[in-house]
């Protein structure tokens, strides 16, 4: 679904991200809000293209706590056994996790062994913008965009904080589908020498702004206060 045609928040639509591959993981998470207003669990949250057998539990998601180790694993699930469907998310012993409530915003870290299948979300598009609690203390949380558009960096903000050039404790990163990072994206939101900062910079200044961040792609984001959140425009 492109920017353009999200048009109301009556719009039911599905968006797909495109997964790594070769076993390695990628950051994504739930566009969308739930169609009658309950909360997104993992049974909206679907791969295309996979199917397997019990044994194979191949594609696999986690969520991470704020030092990168991974809790309960969830395995997708797309086949009939001796008369038994299973869809959906499950875990090593066949227990469903299909509703396991996902917060819009918040990010899975999703490991695949091929890069043909993706990610996809449906529901109903959010007229307000959606904030996402950072875990602060200097821990990160995986959160990612829910909207069905790209946005890009200038278009997230961080609510409740301000802070100097040399403070730097807001940051932000994608990884790589080993778990490293790669560029950091520092949030500004001050004014020295009659230059305003506004939105994400990098250790030299570098003005990161216009950095895309698509539907559903995950960033990590560490933070030294629970108080602060990262907030998501809504494209309508």
């Amino acid at each position: 679904m492109a920017f353009g045609d999200v048009v109301s928040s009556d719009v039911v639509g599905y968006d797909q991200f495109g997964l790594r591959g070769n076993g390695q993981a990628i950051g994504a998470g739930a566009s969308f809000l739930n169609v009658d207003g309950s909360a997104v669990t993992l049974q909206n949250i679907g791969i295309t293209g996979y199917t397997g057998s019990y044994a194979d539990a191949e594609v696999q998601a986690k969520t991470l706590d704020g030092f990168g180790r991974g809790g309960t694993t969830y395995i997708w699930y797309d086949f009939t056994e001796e008369g038994e469907t299973y869809l959906g998310w499950f875990g090593e012993n066949g227990e469903d996790y299909n509703d396991v409530a996902v917060t819009p915003g918040d990010g899975l870290w999703v490991y695949s062994p091929n890069a043909a299948f993706k990610l996809q979300s449906s529901g109903v598009v959010s007229k307000e913008p959606i904030s996402v609690s950072l875990r602060g203390n200097g821990q990160a949380k995986m959160v990612a965009n829910p909207m069905p558009a790209t946005l890009t960096l200038g278009d997230i903000s961080v609510a409740g904080y301000t802070g100097s050039y040399a403070e730097a404790e807001i940051q932000a990163k994608k990884l790589d589908g080993f778990g490293r990072g790669g560029t950091t994206y520092i949030w500004y939101d001050f004014t020295e020498e009659g230059e305003t900062y506004y939105g994400w910079y990098g250790e030299n200044g570098e003005d990161y702004n216009d950095v895309e961040v698509s539907a559903g792609e995950g960033l990590w984001i560490y933070s030294p206060s629970t108080s602060y959140s990262v907030v998501f425009p809504s494209p309508l």
